[in-house]
């Protein structure tokens, strides 16, 4: 792209964007011990508790719970939150987007979970009140609170958590389930009795990854039973029964109620009466205006312009909520020509990767990036990636390099390349971004591409399916670990594909050196390591990262409960039983 027509792009785009932001206006056990310091506000002493982890508790001894804060929180008050969504289905265990978790989770409980209480989200416990770690880290022992009931009334026993863990680990041929990656090191999972459960593994991994991969926010426990009666397929079941601080109320094509369960193990939680998840698309003006003028409480997923304004606003707080991962256009490999490829090469050298970042960003925050997060040890410098053609706004050395590199293929100028299916997320973001690279497409390449816009939740339809030639999206976790948010992306499972690897993409190198990343735990073997995957990456492109994108939180400072600052996590703080109202 010459520099003249990547200035009049993006300038075309940001002012596209602006308008959208004017109309938003209108065996040995390890002992931890987590320290939980409780906020001082007004005249209240300082208190200092901690959480002690795997180690016994004395018969009859309270068991701790969660609970808020701040002194003499109220009881009280619908929690109006902005909601995005609808899903396109249920079963969270096969999803991956906010518009399962966002709504669901306060329905239901996990073994662990992150604290939100405090930016550096320390697990505690859940379900389980205590574990014990095996001094060669292989095997996990978790003690189940008693007394726990689903909304239906039955008993929570350990056959409820084992076969949770059994769809998520060792789900039935055909059911797809993204957190499996996970859990890869697990080789069986044991019942001991009805109130304590181990997890044994037969490859290394560090007790802080296994502790972080059981407290993601998408291994709820559900009933055995539900498994059961769906044949481990949850997605049109809306309503199975959980144990969490919320029941289900209703669902409807505006909004999803949920309801303080009365009966909630944890006497502390929840506060609130009840969740209203009210529906909007993520970045839209509609979500704007329903925070800006009080219709909701809380909203995620705010368009940067929008996020800014309520962080100057009196009586209102904007976080950063950083995901991971790495946002980009995906390609199809099974899908001829894409699957040659120099074809991939001279595609990634033809996209404009910083006029794509300048043409979205008053609708979300995209840090330029490549395979690995930013600020993390394999990350590549600011400066390194500004440099890399592919990643730099395209030189005439690269476009005549790209050209070639196409001719090469048989495809001279475009010609006889087949129109490409461009399937892209309807979040306004992601329409302009797939315009801009269609344009860029037709520009530089004389490739043309017709855009399909996809429900947002509904797109992982299209990508799990195949149903694609290119596409907008990325790979992402809720670890900062590559084990977590890249391997699973590209790699092979159990002899077959991840089920995040919808690119389809297969390299035995890329899977050798993912199996020695994954147990190893020397950091300087690990960088090298990484250098090598990235080094594959960037020659075979699975997928063209354009950036890495983060969550932008408004809500307005009566809203208590939740995080206190800027945070990095996956989808694991949405329970909201410990959110109460001061209004």
């Amino acid at each position: 792209m010459s520099k003249a027509f990547g200035t009049r792009w993006t300038g075309w785009l940001v002012g596209a964007v602006m308008l959208l932001v004017l109309a938003a206006a209108c065996g040995e056990t390890v002992v931890k011990e987590v320290p939980v310091e409780r906020i001082v506000t007004k005249e209240v002493p300082v208190e200092v508790e901690k959480i002690v982890i795997a180690t016994p508790v004395p018969a009859g001894a309270k068991q701790w719970a969660i609970s808020a804060l701040e002194a003499n929180p109220k009881y009280g008050g619908m929690f109006r939150k902005g909601q995005h969504g609808p899903p396109s289905h249920f079963d969270w265990y096969a999803s991956g987007t906010i518009a399962n978790m966002g709504i669901q989770a306060p329905m239901y409980d996990g073994l662990v979970r992150r604290d939100p209480r405090y930016v550096s989200m320390p697990i505690i416990p859940d379900l389980a009140h205590r574990w014990e770690i095996s001094s060669d880290a292989k095997t996990y022992t978790f003690f189940l609170r008693e007394g726990v009931r689903f909304h239906d009334g039955s008993d929570l026993t350990a056959e409820d958590v084992e076969a949770t863990f059994e769809r998520i680990i060792f789900p039935p041929e055909g059911i797809v389930s993204l957190r499996k990656p996970l859990f890869s090191a697990v080789e069986k999972i044991t019942v001991v009795d009805d109130h304590t459960i181990k997890f044994v593994l037969g490859g290394n991994r560090s007790p802080a990854f296994m502790m972080a991969s059981f407290a993601v926010g998408h291994n709820q426990v559900s009933k055995k039973e539900s498994f059961e009666a769906n044949d481990s397929n949850l997605r049109k079941v809306d309503n199975h029964p959980g144990t969490g601080p919320f029941k289900y109320v209703s669902r409807d094509t505006e909004k999803w109620v949920l309801e303080a369960n009365p009966n909630y193990w944890n006497e502390n939680t929840p506060y609130v009466d009840g969740i209203t998840g009210i529906w909007f698309r993520a970045w839209t003006p509609e979500l704007a205006a329903a925070l800006l003028g009080g219709k909701i409480d809380y909203a995620m997923w705010l368009d940067t312009v929008t996020w800014e304004k309520v962080g100057k606003t009196a009586g209102m707080t904007a976080l950063e909520h950083s995901k991971g991962g790495v946002t980009g256009i995906g390609f199809n490999l099974e899908h001829p020509p894409l699957d040659d490829v120099r074809v991939r090469q001279a595609i990634n050298l033809a996209l404009d990767k910083p006029a794509l970042i300048e043409a979205s960003k008053n609708l979300r925050k995209l840090t330029p990036g490549s395979w690995y997060i930013p600020g993390t040890e394999f990350a590549p410098s600011a400066s390194a990636l500004a440099a890399q053609p592919g990643r730099r706004s395209p030189t005439a050395e690269d476009l005549a390099l790209a050209r070639q590199l196409l001719t090469d293929a048989g495809f001279p100028d475009g010609a006889g390349f087949p129109e490409l299916n461009f399937v892209a997320r309807e979040t306004p973001d992601r329409r302009i971004i797939a315009s801009a690279v269609q344009a860029m497409l037709q520009t530089n390449l004389g490739i043309t591409a017709k855009i399909k816009i996809a429900q947002a939740s509904a797109i992982a339809e299209d990508a799990e399916g195949g149903n694609f030639d290119i596409i907008t999206g990325g790979h992402g976790g809720t670890l900062q670990d590559p084990s977590d948010y890249l391997f699973p992306a590209f790699g092979q499972c159990n002899g077959g594909l991840c089920d995040q690897n919808t690119s389809r993409y297969r390299n035995a190198e890329f899977d050798k050196l993912a199996a020695q990343f994954i147990p190893e735990v020397d950091p300087v073997k690990r960088a090298e390591i990484a250098a090598q995957i990235g080094a594959i990456l960037d020659r075979d492109l699975p997928l063209i990262p354009i950036g890495h994108q983060t969550a932008t939180w408004g809500f307005y400072d009566y809203v208590k409960g939740l995080p206190p600052g800027d945070f990095a996590a996956g989808y694991d703080v949405f329970k909201f039983d410990n959110v109460w109202l001061d209004r």
